[in-house]
């Protein structure tokens, strides 16, 4: 299964919760698109909220189960993630915009429409790696994944 088709069946009715009336749909899909808030997870720390960029557990399944259920990962560098990360998270950019009035509206799937979400993300990782602390979560996040993939298949 791609990322595209997997955030069709998987990631928008259920792990983002878009079974929604559609102007409620709408709604939720404007906050989603705002900052790539749709990859991150955001928790409660010491009464502080802190952002886990890419730690939205459905985006951690969708790269092990697209990646390596698919034998992808023979094909990638899994020294280093962030394309994975990159089309991954502009599959969900790009699917997420189709509803982004509230009802499905056939969007282009093509490089160019792929290209700002995918340079966006990159950005973000190329700033996480100047902070030591997000940094090596980052790293730690990347090692998980492979660490997870390689289980499920035995490996």
């Amino acid at each position: 299964m791609s990322f595209s088709n997997y955030c069709i069946w998987i990631v928008l009715p259920c792990a983002l919760n878009l079974r929604l009336p559609p102007e409620e749909r709408a709604i939720v899909v404007q906050a989603h698109l705002s900052g790539l808030q749709f990859l991150h997870k955001v928790e409660i720390v010491d009464g502080v909220e802190v952002t886990r960029f890419f730690e939205a557990d459905y985006f951690f399944n969708m790269i092990v189960d697209v990646i390596w259920q698919e034998g992808l990962y023979l094909n990638i560098d899994i020294e280093k993630l962030d394309c994975v990360f990159g089309l991954a998270g502009a599959a969900v950019h790009n699917a997420l915009k189709a509803y982004r009035e509230g009802t499905y509206e056939n969007v282009d799937a093509s490089a160019e429409q792929f290209y700002d979400a995918y340079n966006a993300i990159i950005k973000l990782i190329n700033k996480i790696r100047l902070d030591d602390m997000l940094r090596e979560r980052y790293i730690h996040l990347c090692n998980l994944i492979i660490t997870r993939g390689e289980a499920d298949l035995g490996m």
